[in-house]
């Protein structure tokens, strides 16, 4: 007796959470993105609540034979929600002069890409080809675009000049060799050389007090821009050699670099090691 009891009390439950869930799905929604998650949501629900229940089998029937209608609205709903997404996105950034390519889910600007997630209500933006993910943001072309602004102008807004780069580099590329007991001409891993590059770039309060206060920020990211933009290879006698990665070495993040290309077109380069060389 106890069993059938709670097994008519499960069986409430579901009818009763069935007759909410149709209810969402009849009402009316102008807005398309929240209808098509309104309609994912709740279509999802009901079929695992048809798969729970002991109805008749003529009466499920007419459950699914209803839901069919609201499934071929979902698949139109979503062709429309995606073109209005990129649409919007593309208009965004067009105003700050970056031109939008690619197709859902994944979305291009400069060196930058969109992975668009409708279903999850979320855009994750990344650096580079899916390189390095900087943030993720929900997922409207408003939002998206603002934030897409917000890390490019963080990225690449820096001060920079050649020589001070290379000469920086130069030094951390010496600590390197001396912690590893190399010579030069020697290859160096690029996280290693990062590294030791973002903390021969700290100013005199970090290197005197090494406190997280007093750390200027230097990301992976930042040494990948700066590279791209970098326009001389050579400083008092020393060369400045990229090593290209090997296929193997760009399955694992920390073994390698990207770095986009200097015309802003094209797919750019992956490094694994650097070093210099001296030249007459």
């Amino acid at each position: 007796m106890e069993e059938i009891i709670k097994q008519l009390g499960s069986q409430a439950t579901l009818a009763k959470n069935m007759r909410l869930a149709l209810r969402k799905i009849g009402k009316e929604e102008e807005n398309p993105s929240r209808r098509l998650s309104i309609l994912k949501d709740e279509v999802k629900k009901m079929d695992r609540y048809l798969e729970n229940c002991l109805f008749d089998p003529v009466f499920k029937g007419r459950i699914n034979s209803e839901l069919k209608a609201y499934r071929a609205e979902i698949s139109s709903l979503e062709a429309l929600v995606k073109a209005d997404f990129g649409r919007k996105l593309a208009e965004n950034l067009k105003d700050q002069g970056f031109s939008l390519e690619g197709h859902y889910p994944r979305l291009r600007t400069s060196m930058y890409t969109f992975v668009v997630k409708l279903d999850a209500n979320k855009v994750d933006i990344y650096y580079g080809p899916e390189f390095e993910r900087i943030d993720t943001v929900k997922a409207s072309p408003d939002l998206t675009a603002a934030k897409l602004l917000e890390w490019d102008e963080t990225i690449s807004s820096r001060q920079f000049d050649d020589d001070e780069f290379l000469n920086n580099l130069l030094e951390a590329y010496r600590i390197c060799l001396l912690r590893e007991n190399k010579n030069f001409d020697e290859e160096i891993p690029v996280s290693e050389i990062i590294s030791a590059y973002s903390f021969v770039i700290q100013d005199k309060k970090f290197r005197e007090n090494p406190l997280k206060k007093y750390y200027g920020e230097y990301s992976r990211i930042m040494f990948s821009y700066d590279l791209s933009r970098l326009r001389k290879r050579r400083l008092e006698g020393f060369e400045l050699r990229l090593i290209t990665a090997r296929r193997a070495e760009t399955k694992r993040k920390s073994a390698f670099l990207w770095i986009p290309p200097q015309s802003g077109k094209g797919l750019g380069e992956s490094i694994s090691q650097v070093k210099f060389r001296e030249v007459k």
